[in-house]
């Protein structure tokens, strides 16, 4: 008899369990995970930015180097972010498209540039 109970109990607390999972949104660890995935997205996105726009001011102060390292971090994260799936996915195609103005920029608009420069040079003034 105390072995009926014992099991009406666990089937009990393990349907309210999943239940409240359901209607919460998952068990707290997956919050956490969230938690932390959004935290480094956000961290993510802002390296992404920062380094995108120093290395188009003068491309030779970034190493390449770079976008691998922010790579295998973004890399990382899969599966880990549950409803923020989506927005890693999201983060990953703006990383590869800003991969690709960089080496456009790199191969062919950066030596533009400095072209460019170079030919004002004689017509600016120092201040």
């Amino acid at each position: 008899m105390a072995l009926f109970w014992l099991m009406a109990v666990y089937v009990v607390g393990a349907s309210t369990f999943s239940v409240v999972g359901q209607l919460f949104g998952g068990p707290l660890i997956a919050r956490a995970d969230e938690a932390a995935c959004a935290t480094e997205l956000a961290r993510l996105t802002n390296e992404l930015q920062d380094r995108a726009s120093s290395t188009l001011a003068d491309p030779s102060t970034t190493s390449p180097e770079w976008l691998a390292n922010w790579d295998r971090t973004f890399t990382a994260l899969a599966g880990q972010c549950g409803r923020l799936e989506a927005t890693r996915t999201l983060l990953g195609g703006v990383r590869s498209r800003v991969g690709n103005m960089l080496r456009a920029y790199r191969e062919q608009d950066g030596p533009e540039m400095a072209r460019i420069a170079r030919r004002l040079e004689p017509f600016i003034t120092p201040p």
